[in-house]
This record gives C-alpha cells, structure tokens and sequence, in this order.
C-alpha cells in the first residue's frame, strides 16, 4: 500500500514541483480579476454634494431624533440632538427630501443637488393634532364614584 507523501497534490505532484508558467499564471489571474472588480473612480468621477440642514417646529423650536431621507438612493438619518442633519457625499441630481417625526405632519420637497456644493433645507414641521374620542358615559361613571 502506496502513502502518499505530506504536502502532495492530487495526481502524485507536490508543491515544489508545480510548472513555472502555471506559478505566474495563477497569482497573474488572481491580480486581473481583483482589478477588474475595482471600479476607477478617479478617472470619471463626478463631483459630490452635499445637503444639510435643521429640523424645527412650525413655532421654530427644534426638533431633536427627526427622521430625515433623502430618495432615491435609500439615504436616512436621524437628527441630532439639536434638530441638525447632513448628508455629505451626494452625487448631483434631484431629490425628494422627507422628514417625519411623530406628533408632526411629515414635511416633503424636492431638491436639486449640483456638484461640489452644499444645498441647505430648513424643514418645518407642522404640530399634528389629534382629537381623541372620549365615552362620556365612562368618563362621568368614574367622576361620580
């Protein structure tokens, strides 16, 4: 019974005895298509915008952790602490910008964005009032107990 021997490949060949041509090729294939996957964007690269801005109330008070998105591209964040949000990196076009919050009606424009600048949107938001159904009949059998 034939051992075969530690490090051997498949077919009786060992490591060290691989072809020259197929010790370039192999690491030469693996260099192409690694390459190849890389996208070039030094060459064509357009230039990127950005877009920042505060969310406040109708009554000017800041609105902290407000949802803001910015579509197409499936771009969201939230507020900060302060009501501020920002969106650096944006490749130029136009856009709808949303923010919501609860307890706000949801705020939506378009933007226009161009390369290598800053567009800034104030969103206010407007208070939402909701009027909640009260059962009389529930209400007055517990104040008169």
């Amino acid at each position: 019974m034939q051992r075969r021997a530690r490090g051997a490949l498949r077919g009786g060949t060992s490591s060290r005895t691989l072809c020259p041509v197929k010790r370039l090729l192999i690491p030469g294939a693996v260099l192409a298509l690694a390459s190849a996957a890389t996208p070039t964007y030094a060459q064509n690269a357009a230039p990127l915008g950005a877009l920042r801005g505060v969310v406040r109330s109708t009554l000017g008070d800041r609105i902290p952790y407000a949802v803001v998105a910015l579509e197409p591209g499936n771009l969201s964040r939230f507020t900060d602490d302060s009501g501020s949000y920002r969106f650096p990196g944006v490749l130029p076009g136009t856009y709808h910008l949303r923010a919501r919050q609860v307890g706000f009606k949801p705020f939506d424009t378009t933007v226009v964005l161009t390369g290598d600048s800053t567009v800034v949107v104030a969103a206010a938001l407007e208070h939402l009032v909701v009027e909640l159904e009260a059962h009389r009949t529930a209400w007055s059998r517990c104040r008169s107990r």
